[in-house]
């Protein structure tokens, strides 16, 4: 099993980093592709188990960067795993 996470799984038999949140993420998809394909070439599925809400409340003032924050450790991961398993799924 790998993980592609903003951090290492301890459970988990390859971990692949999303690298630093800071950096645009379509700077970050080679080095994260190189990672992938070092696990395996092919896979029969992916999971995405990213979700939740960790936004806080809608009156915050901190409310867009939680937002972005919430972007980075959910919808990035999802989008990841859905582009990394059409690219190297089995056919």
């Amino acid at each position: 099993m790998a993980s592609l996470d903003i951090r290492a799984n301890s459970q988990a038999h390859h971990n692949i980093l999303l690298g630093d949140t800071s950096i645009k993420l379509q700077d970050r998809i080679p080095k994260i592709y190189t990672d992938v394909e070092s696990f395996s070439k092919n896979y029969d599925s992916i999971f995405c188990v990213a979700g939740g809400w960790s936004g806080g409340s809608i009156e915050d003032p901190k409310i867009f960067s939680q937002l972005e924050h919430m972007h980075q450790i959910h919808v990035v991961p999802s989008f990841l795993s859905m582009m990394n398993f059409f690219k190297r799924k089995r056919e």
